[in-house]
């Protein structure tokens, strides 16, 4: 294209002088032309160094009636040159102190996968990481200077650049499958850090960690981690540092799920290979979270192969899977599927042990994503998820229980400078539990009756990031999100087609505002603080302000120490049955006048070490405490049976916050964790000690009682040892505290009267006080052998054998008082532990191509 370029130059008198305006347009014209043609246009006369500044660099402006310093702003504002004017005489020079930007993406060679968290080096310092969509932006003065990035499983990457202008730099690292070079050379702080407060799960760990009939399985893999409590047979559910499972926030693509968990806990709604990352934080949490109190898991699915067609198929005893991912436009635009389903009807009886209940039963997954690179500073994405599990009973009672996820993100990724970011997101979550009682009279005069607990959510949101310079960071945003909750009880009678529901929906509008800071000033010390603002709205208003801090110091050889405070509020609230069985049988509700939020404050005190014996193992150690007021419970006796007219047919209760009652909670402990990493082998050990507590004014009599999630002591072990070149074997071991449980200390018959005017003898159990006992310790081995390779030499082919639960032991599901001899009326009575997962073998296989 021809190199052109049109000076318009007017004048206007004023009563002390005249002043120029000053038309500039250019395209594709370099620097040392510019500078001609404002001498001949202008007579201007500029001084300078050609040696220190470059004239051949192309140079875009448009200024429109603008004086001289604005038309040197346009030429040199993103350079290190600085000017000074006398009359028509400049001189321009070099501006040493100058701190320019260095801004770009980091991705994935070969498929174009943005990436999360790369720490980005600068001349051995870490100075930043990339950001939730891989954006990283960093302000350096004059100089030449190393750059490195690093990258869990990714070869490191170094790249030397000379900063006289701010640069656009995307960066592509190439996967390591050898898992040897981690980390680059230098300062190990951040690597210390991070880990002190959050856990990233290593996305491609997760195949090599045995699991339950061979399924992957992210979420298992977390309660490996110290502060994650594991080891509860049948049990779905994370329970992070003494907290309850409402209060996880859990995110996929910003999308919130109510429910990340199957029956049983044989599996969650994502399997790894659909993930880009997935990060737990369980304290010094950051301002932009919010509405939950003990962690957040954030999850991004995989933004699509923008180079090629890829895929993955699986199948093992319980499900299969399929994941497809390729291009829309080649480098440009992309899309990801994936989808699981069950077959786990034909499995259950050997499952369960037993041949004549819980036969009717599947799960099932869909995730779905499109992306697109719009030019080179706005991405548009868009995701969804929609799962369900369903269990069907045979003969009369309970007939069916379902329960299911359904999401949609859109998201907006600008870039309005190299230093200011932005992300809006708009999405759409809903989670539906629905259990269905079923009674007959005669085939005229059936009566059914659902149980459902529904929540549905819109929101919308922004968030910017803005790199101030190098040593000061700021995040900020808002949102808006409405909130719809139905605890319903629906009841028709097929005989009179009567159709009646009872209970009454909750909806809510909940705002949040944000501001976070973080600064780098004072040498070896990072300090975090920030503040949320929330306002919930249901019948009544709830105005909270989250005070947040972070601070991380390095001490001498790299020791690294952290401490953090956050204050949390939870404006919903998830009541549960308590029935230990693997059902959701919970409800959730929200704030009102008459049920107040959850609100939390949680100190931490760590120190991390990372790079210890040639850069392999670092370690973590941390206190916590957190106390939570307003947490809520069935009242002693309660159960959502009562919204039954059937079950209680003399007071009728519309309201489920009319059975709850709150009270507070104390949870403390201590974490300990050794990380491995290696290109062979590789592991971890956790070990958590703790205590949680419980007082309600309406529940045991008022007194103090252990959580249901208390666990005093809880390890994992899990190793690795890969070879050089097929085989991987890997060893994952459990123990866990037993879980308090309420047992009668006694039982006594009581006398009464039927309507028939029979004598009916009803047994009635003595509870001394709430949670008295605890179910035995729980602890499990299992053991994994795969053998991977290559075959029609693109094609990656894994087959797996593992054993869980390899020791055989029976593990506590629930407890019973029951008849020693089932058949003597006059048996002993006794407590019987029922046991769920025997050894259980499974062989899987999948193929990537």
């Amino acid at each position: 294209m021809m190199k052109y370029l049109i000076l318009v130059l007017t004048s206007v008198m004023f009563l002390k002088g005249s002043a120029q305006n000053i038309t500039l347009k250019t395209k594709d014209l370099s620097l040392e032309k510019a500078l001609q043609a404002l001498e001949k246009q202008y007579n201007y006369t500029f001084a300078y160094s050609s040696d220190k500044i470059n004239l051949n660099r192309i140079v875009q402006a448009n200024i429109s009636n603008s004086n001289i310093t604005e038309a040197l702003k346009a030429l040199f504002g993103s350079t290190n040159v600085s000017w000074q004017i006398n009359n028509k005489n400049i001189a321009l020079y070099i501006n040493p102190n100058a701190k320019l930007s260095i801004n770009g993406y980091i991705k994935e060679q070969g498929t174009g996968e943005l990436l999360i968290g790369v720490f980005v080096w600068v001349d051995g310092k870490i100075q930043t990481t990339s950001n939730a969509y891989g954006f990283y932006s960093l302000s350096l003065p004059t100089d030449t200077h190393t750059l490195s990035f690093s990258y869990l499983g990714f070869k490191s990457k170094s790249v030397k650049v000379e900063v006289n202008e701010n640069l656009l730099l995307n960066i592509d690292l190439k996967s390591n499958l050898e898992l040897g070079e981690v980390w680059v050379n230098g300062s190990t702080q951040n690597t210390a850090i991070k880990s002190c407060n959050s856990i990233d799960i290593p996305l491609m760990e997760i195949n090599n960690v045995p699991m339950i009939l061979g399924e992957k399985d992210p979420v298992k893999y977390l309660m490996q981690s110290a502060g994650v409590q594991k080891g509860a047979e049948g049990n779905s559910y994370m329970y992070v540092r003494g907290g309850g499972p409402d209060q996880n926030l859990i995110l996929i693509d910003d999308a919130v799920i109510y429910n990340a968990y199957h029956f049983l806990g044989l599996s969650s709604l994502v399997s790894g290979n659909e993930l880009r990352n997935a990060e737990l934080i369980k304290g010094g949490f950051s301002s932009k979270f919010g509405g939950r109190l003990s962690s957040v898991l954030n999850m991004s699915l995989k933004d699509g192969n923008k180079e090629k067609l890829a895929g993955e198929i699986s199948t093992g005893l319980l499900s299969s899977k399929l994941l497809l991912e390729g291009p829309i436009i080649k480098n440009k635009a992309s899309f990801l599927i994936s989808g699981k389903r069950s077959y786990i009807n034909q499995w259950a009886k050997i499952i369960t042990n037993n041949t004549n209940e819980a036969l009717g039963f599947y799960f099932y997954d869909l995730h779905g994503k499109v992306s697109f690179d719009l030019n080179a500073k706005n991405k548009l994405f868009s995701s969804f998820y929609s799962g369900l599990d369903n269990f069907n009973f045979s003969g009369s009672g309970s007939e069916n229980i379902n329960w299911g996820n359904n999401t949609f993100s859109l998201r907006w990724n600008h870039q309005f400078s190299p230093r200011l970011f932005l992300n809006t997101t708009l999405s759409t979550s809903s989670y539906r539990t629905e259990i269905g009682f079923g009674f007959t009279g005669n085939s005229q005069d059936s009566v059914t009756s659902n149980l459902v607990s529904s929540i549905s959510d819109f929101a919308v949101k922004t968030d910017f990031d803005y790199f101030m310079s190098e040593n000061n960071v700021f995040k900020f945003g808002l949102g808006l999100t409405n909130h719809l909750v139905e605890p319903h009880v629906n009841i028709q009678n097929k005989r009179t087609q009567t159709f009646e529901v009872h209970g009454t929906d909750y909806q809510a509008n909940d705002a949040f505002s944000y501001l976070e800071w973080q600064n780098k000033s004072i040498k070896n010390l990072t300090f975090i603080t920030g503040i949320r603002l929330s306002v919930f709205n249901s019948n009544t208003n709830y105005f909270r302000a989250e005070p947040r801090m972070n601070l991380n110091y390095t001490l001498k050889n790299d020791f690294t120490l952290n401490a953090s405070y956050s204050l949390m509020n939870q404006y919903l609230h998830l009541i549960s049955s308590l029935n230990g069985l693997g059902f959701p049988c919970d409800i959730w509700t929200m704030s009102t006048q008459s049920l107040s939020p959850q609100r939390a404050q949680i100190g931490t005190l760590g120190i991390c070490k990372g790079n210890i014996v040639s850069k392999q193992i670092s370690f973590v150690v941390e206190l916590y405490y957190k106390y939570i007021e307003n947490i809520s419970s069935l009242k002693e006796g309660a159960s959502f049976l009562q919204m039954l007219p059937l079950f209680s047919p003399n007071i009728q209760i519309n309201n489920v916050n009319d059975l709850i009652t709150q009270g507070y909670c104390k949870s403390y402990g201590l974490e300990l964790m050794v990380k491995k990493t290696g290109a062979h082998f590789s592991g971890n050990i956790s070990y958590t000690l703790s205590r949680s507590t419980m007082q309600f004014d309406a529940i045991n009599r008022g007194n103090e009682f252990l959580s249901n999630y208390d666990r005093t002591h809880d390890i994992g072990v899990y190793l690795n040892y890969k070879t050089k070149k097929h085989f991987t074997f890997s060893l994952n071991w459990i123990y866990g505290t037993g879980y308090p449980i309420s047992l009668p200390s006694g039982e006594y018959v009581a006398s009464q009267n039927t309507p028939q005017g029979n004598m009916l003898g009803l047994s009635v159990y003595d509870y001394e006080r709430k949670n008295n006992y605890r179910m035995v310790s729980y602890n499990r081995l299992d053991l994994s052998i795969q053998y991977s390779h290559t075959i029609f030499k693109k094609m990656n082919s894994n087959f797996e054998l593992s054993l869980y639960n390899t020791y055989n032991r029976a593990n506590p599901f629930y407890y019973q008082i029951a008849n020693k001899d089932d058949s003597s009326s006059n048996s002993i009575r006794v407590l019987k532990q029922t046991s769920l997962f025997p050894i259980i073998p499974s062989i899987s296989w999948s193929l990537k191509f």
